[in-house]
């Protein structure tokens, strides 16, 4: 069922029912049976269709201080990353009250951070374009609140472009409805909340 959430957030798909179902039956059973890697998958989804479903975060917190943050794979520290991200930006929930080792959330920022950035030509494109119309514009500069990249950013007034390519929207048969998919619209949400215009 997870792996369905997970799903269903990274294409758009609003069914809060299943969302919150999912979400108490994990706190019923005290979250055994999980990975870690579908807990973090969980709570991403939960942070991209941006329900604050907290008896599920109170139980993940307490599993997530269990393990190493050295045996976590970069995936789960990413997913976390973010929802830690998602909590602070859009609920004003601060990383101080929620009690995590600082070795968690540091090991979780720097995954972030070490995501490999691959420029498309398209991308260099528009840069080019952008350099003629207004100089500063700075390639996948890394936005210091979010640690987002951001593919072309103006750093003084805080404008974000973003080159997003076929990969990042929901696959549609009329290309003049084109549907970002969830994981680019989390993006922008925490950049627009962390001040930028995206």
């Amino acid at each position: 069922l997870v792996n369905i959430a997970w799903s269903f957030a990274t294409v758009g798909v609003r069914t809060d029912g299943l969302y919150v179902a999912l979400a108490n039956e994990a706190v019923r059973q005290q979250l055994h049976g999980f990975t870690m890697q579908g807990l973090a998958n969980l709570i991403w989804t939960f942070g991209v269709v941006n329900i604050n479903h907290k008896p599920l975060f109170e139980k993940f917190k307490q599993v997530i201080t269990k393990p190493s943050p050295a045996g976590l794979s970069k995936e789960i520290l990413v997913s976390i990353h973010q929802w830690l991200v998602w909590l602070y930006f859009e609920h004003r929930v601060y990383y101080e009250t929620l009690n995590l080792p600082d070795l968690v959330r540091n090991k979780c920022q720097v995954a972030m951070q070490d995501s490999s950035i691959r420029v498309s030509r398209l991308q260099n494109n528009v840069g080019m374009i952008l350099s003629e119309v207004r100089k500063g514009f700075e390639e996948e500069f890394v936005d210091e609140h979010t640690s987002y990249s951001i593919d072309l950013a103006l750093h003084s007034s805080r404008i974000a472009v973003e080159v997003d390519g076929p990969s990042h929207f929901i696959s549609c048969r009329n290309p003049s409805k084109q549907i970002l998919n969830g994981s680019t619209l989390f993006k922008h949400r925490l950049l627009t909340a962390a001040g930028w215009k995206v």
